[in-house]
């Protein structure tokens, strides 16, 4: 909701400001300059669709980013330009108006200004709204799982502030002090959470359920009567995956579990998405096929070999295919197994290149082509890397229930991952993917890997 909001201010603002610059330039600079409603029509939604297309692509809908500020000023600047660039190719080649250019530039140059200003006023909003009082149903360790996860969010409107007790479970007992949470409340039991709605000093407005076992007639008694109270009641893995998009594997309930391929295959979009796949694929290969003497020639600086390079992943289902990649590092014997952070000192001259501008990904479209991959998905891990990880990593093997991307979740959220560690993040975020499935997640996945792939940012 908060998203939307910001759209709308930002369709209010591109058209007034759009209409104040027109008019102040046809009144006062060419004032003998002929600007009909159809000139006009066309200049404002033109500048309205690019600028928050350009908005959106540059992440400045994200609340993290808006938060943090990260990068603030040099996005404004990215979607302006863009909407500037855009904006001059309608100018020239779709409705051309005399003096055009110099207003569309003025008109992009306000509109830059004005969102970064409101950018930095809805940061300022959001760093000072309130929190909102959280209480956990579950475990002590559940409950500090909860908090740290939402306390390492740039942006969360959640605190946890209370804990309802349950019997403790072996993990507890065993979890040391520092494990735990300080609360200012502990509730012994429902009876007592019902007492506080909503009057309570630590009433919450959100009852977390971490607790993955049977509730029983009284839990549920009581989860009824808090809703009718106004307490809204969700599980701890449907707070996070909407907050900060992905799924916690400590906190994912076998129901999620149990349901997760029902869920991708009960959307109807699999069959619309082999279409997008082949479709871009084969604009993909055609691009390969332009520039092959170009990437040739990068390929070949200061490193002899083969120009593709070949090496097995694991798709669909678990099963192994061979992926496709330029070649972007010296030849030698072994390359399985090993991360990315472990290779970086075999790239060569032109392969650095090759990887800054994401180029060495383009034969992967054959795979795209022949259905072993898709354009969005989560990203093919080798077989070794696999084998190592499963049984330390739970869930893995449900990555796999979608043919893996050249582009995913995981990889807009978090970039590419070199340790184990991270590999269990990047997981997070392919269950998210997972849950979510559909045309425009992955529409969204493949704007925001656009202005990745220009930005240069978390190549390796």
């Amino acid at each position: 909701m908060a998203a939307f909001l910001i759209v709308l201010i930002d369709m209010l603002m591109v058209v007034a400001t759009v209409q104040g610059v027109g008019w102040s330039f046809h009144e006062f600079v060419f004032p003998d300059s002929v600007f009909g409603f159809a000139g006009a029509t066309v200049n404002s939604v033109s500048i309205l669709l690019l600028v928050v297309f350009g908005n959106y692509s540059v992440s400045l809908y994200d609340r993290d980013i808006l938060v943090t500020r990260a990068g603030l000023t040099s996005r404004v600047i990215v979607a302006t330009s863009g909407a500037i660039l855009g904006a001059l190719l309608i100018q020239y080649f779709v409705w051309y108006v005399p003096n055009g250019r110099v207003v569309i530039i003025s008109q992009a140059l306000a509109i830059g200004s004005i969102t970064l200003l409101g950018r930095w006023v809805i940061s300022s909003f959001y760093r000072r709204s309130p929190k909102r009082a959280v209480a956990v149903y579950g475990t002590r360790s559940v409950c500090a799982e909860l908090d740290r996860i939402l306390n390492n969010q740039a942006y969360c409107p959640f605190e946890v502030r209370s804990l309802v007790a349950i019997v403790p479970s072996s993990s507890d007992t065993a979890s040391t002090a520092d494990e735990y949470v300080e609360l200012p409340a502990y509730i012994e039991s429902f009876d007592e959470l019902r007492d506080l709605a909503p009057e309570g000093a630590v009433a919450p407005e959100f009852l977390v359920m971490g607790h993955q076992g049977t509730l029983g007639s009284k839990v549920l008694g009581s989860m009824t009567y808090l809703q009718y109270r106004g307490v809204r009641v969700c599980s701890a893995a449907a707070l996070v995956s909407d907050l900060a998009g992905f799924i916690p594997i400590d906190l994912a309930s076998v129901d999620w579990v149990v349901g997760a391929l029902d869920r991708v295959h009960g959307r109807g979009s699999v069959p619309f998405k082999r279409l997008i796949d082949v479709s871009v694929s084969l604009l993909g290969l055609g691009i390969l096929g332009v520039l092959s003497p170009v990437l040739f020639v990068m390929a070949k600086i200061r490193s002899p070999g083969p120009l593709l390079f070949t090496q097995p992943r694991v798709g669909l289902g678990g099963e192994p295919f061979t992926m496709y990649k330029l070649r972007t590092m010296t030849v030698v014997a072994d390359t399985e197994g090993k991360w990315a952070s472990e290779e970086t000192a075999r790239i060569s001259v032109g392969g650095r290149w090759l990887r800054q501008l994401r180029l060495d990904e383009l034969p992967q479209f054959w795979n795209v082509l022949r259905g072993e991959m898709s354009v969005v998905g989560p990203r093919p891990e080798q077989p070794v890397i696999v084998e190592a990880l499963k049984s330390s990593i739970e869930l893995l093997h449900y990555r796999n229930m979608i043919k893996p991307g050249i582009t995913g979740w995981a990889q807009v959220k978090q970039g590419y991952v070199d340790t184990a560690d991270a590999s269990v993040k990047k997981l997070m975020y392919d269950l998210y993917y997972v849950q979510n499935f559909g045309i425009m997640l992955d529409l969204e996945i493949m704007v925001k890997t656009a202005f990745i792939m220009l930005a240069r940012i978390g190549a390796r």
